[in-house]
């Protein structure tokens, strides 16, 4: 996704995804009322499906405290890949991609100690394709090629 704008045409395919290879359904969209959700083309799309559309209050993060929490832990963890290997903050999305695959991967609590990878796709992850963070051996996209 380029803009935030490319929602309203992405996110019929990615509902349709998630139907398709995970069996299950949307049932509840939550937004913080940005023009890129609230828009007269999804609107139309969650009424077709059945999806409720909740929209929290300006300016109250909390109420998208969850939403809020996972992204902060993201951060966190790709501003810490980065400092750990010295890189430059110019190449974050490498490292908030790298976050991402690693937290996917992890097992907590919150999902009886299984990993949401397990959970998405009913079989535990393989990290044999793991590599150090910004090591000069490997490239930074290792992970996911």
């Amino acid at each position: 996704m380029n803009r935030k704008s490319d929602v309203a045409t992405i996110f019929p395919s990615f509902l349709k995804q998630m139907e398709t290879q995970f069996d299950t359904h949307v049932k509840i969209f939550q937004s913080d009322g940005g023009g890129e959700f609230v828009n007269q083309s999804l609107q139309n799309l969650f009424k077709t499906n059945g999806i409720i559309l909740r929209i929290s209050c300006l300016g109250t993060p909390e109420q998208n405290g969850l939403a809020e929490r996972r992204h902060r832990h993201i951060v966190e963890t790709g501003l810490t890949l980065l400092s750990h290997a010295s890189i430059l903050i110019k190449f974050w999305t490498a490292a908030f991609r790298t976050a991402v695959f690693l937290i996917n991967r992890l097992p907590t609590s919150v999902l009886g100690y299984k990993s949401p990878h397990e959970v998405v796709f009913g079989s535990a992850p393989t990290y044999d394709s793991l590599r150090v963070f910004g090591c000069s051996c490997y490239p930074m996209f290792a992970p996911f090629g």
